[in-house]
């Protein structure tokens, strides 16, 4: 992803918070957060990535969330007019 020139926003599972904080760190001092950041939260950020128009969504989790149509940017094929 990243080689291809795209921003990388990881969303680590709420229910381990200590490895979210540890992934955290270590991509901040690996990358610039220009490239790669980490975001913590629940089920409603969850919820959120979904429909925010990305270019690229890769996703693995709850199947419920992962559902949830993708936005369409006015740029994309079959987004808004």
């Amino acid at each position: 992803m990243l080689a291809a020139g795209n921003r990388v926003v990881i969303k680590p599972s709420e229910y381990t918070p200590a490895c979210s904080a540890l992934l955290r760190e270590m991509m901040a001092e690996a990358f610039d957060p220009a490239q790669v950041t980490v975001v913590t939260g629940g089920l409603e950020l969850a919820r959120a990535f979904p429909t925010l128009p990305w270019d690229h969504l890769l996703y693995t989790g709850n199947p419920e969330v992962g559902r949830t149509p993708p936005a369409r940017s006015p740029t994309s094929p079959g987004g808004p007019d």
